[in-house]
C-alpha cells in the first residue's frame, strides 16, 4: 500500500510501543521497497536514482530491525531480514560500528540526498519515486544508541565476523535449529554470492547442522543441484 500503508504501521507502532511486531513489519515493509527500488532483485537494471531509493530504504529498515530486537531479544527474524539487506544492498557504516563497539557515535541518521544540485526533472523524479514508499528527502532517523544485548560479539575466537556473514551468525545464535533460516543461509553460500558448493558442502558437515538428520541435510544438499541447474526449469517449480 506504499506511504497509506507505512501509515498504518507507525500507528500500531505509536499504540503498542512495545510490540517488537509492529517494528519488525515497518523492516519488512522497507526491505520489500529496497527490492521495488531495485528492480525487485534485477540489480542489473537499476537506475542510479534506484540504487538511491533503495539505499534510503535500507536504513530504515536497519533501524527498525535493531528497535524490535530491542524490544523481543529472541526475535531471530530481525537478524535474519539484515542480512538479507547487507547482502544485497552492503551495511552502512553506522550499523558496522554499532555491532563492532556495542554503542553509536550517531545521534541521527540523514539520506543525504544530493536534491539541491540536481537538474529540476532529475530532482521531480526523484521526490516522486520516494513518495511511492513514503520517504522524505529532509527527514531525520534516530539512530540506535547501543546495540542490542542479545547480539553476540562480532569477534568469535580469532575471527571478527561482519556484514553478513555476522547477521548470519547472530540469527543462528538466537534461533540454531530453524532448517529454514539454514537453507536461506545456503543461498547466501552460492558462487553468485562470493562462495562456493564446498563451502555449502562444509556448512552441512558442520557442528551447526548437526542437528539435522540426514533427509535434512540431503534436502540442504539440494540446493547445489537447484544452483547448476537455475535455468534449467521445465515448469513454473
Amino acid at each position: 500500500d506504499g506511504a497509506e500503508g507505512l501509515a498504518l504501521l507507525r500507528a500500531w507502532q505509536t499504540t503498542r510501543p512495545e510490540s517488537a511486531h509492529a517494528w519488525l513489519s515497518e523492516a519488512h515493509y522497507w526491505f520489500h521497497w529496497a527490492y521495488e527500488y531495485r528492480g525487485s532483485g534485477w540489480s542489473s537494471t537499476v537506475t542510479e536514482l534506484g540504487w538511491t531509493c533503495a539505499h534510503a530504504c535500507c536504513t530504515h529498515a536497519a533501524v527498525c530491525a535493531i528497535q524490535a530486537l530491542e524490544r523481543s531479544p529472541t526475535l531471530w527474524s530481525a537478524p535474519a531480514l539484515l542480512m538479507q539487506s547487507v547482502a544485497a544492498f552492503n551495511e552502512p557504516e553506522w550499523l558496522s560500528e554499532l555491532v563492532r563497539s556495542g554503542r553509536s557515535s550517531i545521534g541521527e541518521l540523514a539520506h543525504d540526498l544530493p536534491v539541491e544540485g540536481m537538474p529540476a526533472d532529475t530532482r521531480d523524479e526523484l521526490l516522486a519515486m520516494l513518495a511511492r514508499s513514503g520517504i522524505r528527502a529532509d527527514e531525520r532517523i534516530a539512530c540506535p544508541q547501543t546495540a542490542p544485548e542479545s547480539l553476540p560479539p562480532p569477534m568469535q575466537g580469532k575471527k571478527l565476523l561482519n556484514g553478513r556473514q555476522y547477521w548470519m551468525h547472530a540469527t543462528i545464535h538466537l534461533h540454531p535449529r530453524l532448517f529454514f533460516f539454514l537453507r536461506q543461509c545456503i543461498w547466501f553460500m552460492q558462487p553468485r554470492w562470493g562462495g562456493s558448493h564446498d563451502r555449502v558442502r562444509a556448512f552441512i558437515a558442520s557442528p551447526t547442522c548437526a542437528h539435522l538428520n540426514e533427509i535434512e541435510k540431503d534436502r540442504l544438499r539440494h540446493e547445489i543441484w537447484r544452483d547448476d541447474y537455475l535455468e534449467n526449469e521445465v515448469d513454473e517449480d
